[in-house]
């Protein structure tokens, strides 16, 4: 049971690693869509949205610490510590 559960959590591990890259990847490209809203429509039409590629970017590096800490469990064979974790890290991506 155990090597199934540790397999388990490194498929977890990488596929939320591979999620977290690829919206560092996307969070890249709001920026310029931000500054043509910005020149296009009114501030109403923008304004929310300002602070998404900043929370993006937070919320991404806070998710990669989240999974460092998940990957040490892991490795320490503290199995309810790394699924706690890799939730947090879902719940943040």
């Amino acid at each position: 049971r155990l090597p199934e559960r540790a397999a388990e959590i490194d498929r977890r591990l990488v596929s939320l690693r591979t999620r977290a890259q690829a919206l560092t990847t996307r969070a890249g490209s709001v920026e310029p869509v931000l500054s043509e809203l910005r020149r296009r429509f009114s501030a109403a039409c923008w304004q929310d949205l300002q602070q998404v590629p900043e929370q993006a970017a937070v919320n991404v590096r806070q998710a990669e610490e989240k999974l460092a800490e998940a990957a040490k469990a892991r490795d320490e064979q503290r199995w309810a510590d790394a699924t706690s974790r890799l939730s947090t890290v879902r719940a943040l991506l």
